[in-house]
């Protein structure tokens, strides 16, 4: 077991801020990785995290492949869970998402 976890985190709305505030509060912890349909919010929740080199994208396929992280954090809308959360695991990533 690691003492070490990096993170995706893909949807970078607004419940996503909780997920970034927790992350920085957990020095484990480190999000390597921000994912959106909309790049401009990716970048912009990135920015909020305080991370220079982190990798920033719409296509979580892609990400997936080049971030080399150990889980995803699922903050996308309920319309897209299935899609990432499947994505992910093919990958052999483990995923945790918000409800619903």
């Amino acid at each position: 077991m690691t003492d070490h976890v990096r993170a995706i985190l893909v949807g970078c709305g607004g419940m996503s801020r909780r997920w970034t505030e927790v992350s920085k509060a957990h020095p484990q912890l480190e999000l390597v990785a921000f994912v959106d349909t909309n790049e401009a919010a990716a970048r912009s929740r990135a920015a909020d995290y305080g991370a220079d080199d982190v990798i920033i994208g719409t296509d979580l396929a892609r990400i997936l492949d080049e971030a080399q992280a150990d889980v995803v954090f699922d903050c996308t809308v309920p319309e897209a869970h299935t899609q990432v959360t499947v994505t992910a695991l093919e990958r052999g990533y483990h995923v945790l998402g918000e409800k619903p």
